[in-house]
């Protein structure tokens, strides 16, 4: 018994060990802001990669102010960190709100829109935006404002196109129409039309430079070609648009789908690399890798009610699908940004914990 016990402990010391070790970042940065605090009203930190790889991060505060934070050369010992910050709307109970950072590809403008919603959706305020537009060419907030207007507002979806316009799509008006047809078993079905408005806007201005409406039709009959929805109008200057936005038609514009990018379809092809439990995240810009952020547990009443089993971060080669790295991430559902980044001739995965932590990871 004892020298099965001597065969035992080395054993168990091993199992040990394996299941507690966990990836060492390479650098960790402290950012010069307040750690992120949680409550149901403080958005979350947003992380960005520009397209010199350089990291743009969106800091909520407290009391409505935001931080806007540039770090350049992360990579080395001596990383630079730029700040700007500007005050919004202070979140407060009967409203949500959502947020968004978006650069344009050629890595001149950040635009941060601040989405506020309340209950009463047929309120103007109900659907308002608070934009913030960075010139990132002097680091400098060029313009801040408040908006209802339709394509600017918090229902819009914004995408920019690979080609550089600014994509927003909103729906602007629903039609519902009861009809009748035979059999008799489903002789009363809804007939559902929305209208939509579509734009290129331009920068910085946020002006459209083309735009176009069109409609889509969902016939709730359960027979034929009529079940789902379809485009039944297509108004003019919507050819141009789509042609702008790189889409195959209105039904590619945002808000339906994202728009096409390499990216994109690279995530489209390899999306279940990592397993049916991962979600794609990212993309290395040298297009080799790709991040998926996995999770295992148990939804309960639509996603109401979640538990968590497991979560990580996985790096993958693709098209191999080989794990280069996994990282664990707390059993929560709190928001971890990461992306994917290259730098001096390696990739990296920059993880950001806390809203001021961010970790480094070299690859291999």
């Amino acid at each position: 018994m004892l020298r099965r016990l001597l065969y035992l402990i080395p054993l168990s010391l091993l199992v040990c060990r394996v299941v507690a070790q966990k990836p060492t970042p390479t650098t960790i940065y402290i950012l010069h802001a307040v750690k992120e605090t949680r409550s149901s009203y403080l958005e979350f930190t947003l992380l960005q990669r520009l397209p010199n790889q350089a990291l743009l991060v969106l800091v909520p505060q407290q009391n409505g102010k935001w931080l806007i934070e540039r770090i350049t050369a992360w990579d080395t010992s001596s990383p630079k960190e730029e700040s700007l910050s500007f005050v919004g709307e202070s979140p407060r109970i009967g409203k949500q709100h959502l947020e968004d950072l978006m650069v344009d590809p050629s890595g001149t403008y950040a635009i941060i829109r601040l989405k506020n919603f309340t209950a009463d959706f047929s309120r103007p305020e109900s659907l308002s935006a608070e934009i913030v537009l960075v010139d990132l060419r002097s680091f400098t907030i060029i313009s801040q404002s408040t908006t209802n207007e339709p394509l600017l507002g918090g229902r819009s979806s914004w995408s920019f196109s690979p080609a550089g316009p600014l994509i927003s799509d909103v729906q602007i008006k629903e039609t519902t129409v009861p009809q009748t047809k035979m059999p008799i078993k489903l002789s009363v079905h809804v007939a559902i039309t929305d209208t939509y408005q579509a734009a290129a806007l331009s920068l910085p201005d946020l002006k459209p430079t083309v735009a176009c409406t069109y409609e889509r039709f969902l016939d709730d009959r359960v027979d034929g070609d009529h079940q789902g929805w379809r485009t039944s109008k297509v108004g003019e200057g919507c050819a141009e648009l789509v042609g702008l936005a790189q889409v195959a038609n209105v039904e590619a514009l945002p808000g339906h789908s994202p728009l096409y990018s390499p990216y994109a379809l690279l995530d489209s092809t390899y999306a279940r690399l990592a397993g049916p439990t991962c979600i794609p995240a990212d993309v290395s810009p040298s297009m080799d890798l790709e991040l998926y952020e996995c999770r295992t547990g148990h939804d309960f009443m639509d996603s109401f009610f979640m538990t968590t089993s497991s979560r990580d971060l996985r790096v993958l080669s693709v098209p191999e699908g080989k794990q280069a790295l996994k990282v664990p991430l707390p059993h929560n559902l709190t928001p971890y940004p990461a992306v994917l980044a290259n730098a001096g001739g390696q990739t990296w995965l920059l993880l950001l914990r806390d809203g001021n932590r961010i970790e480094a990871y070299r690859l291999p």
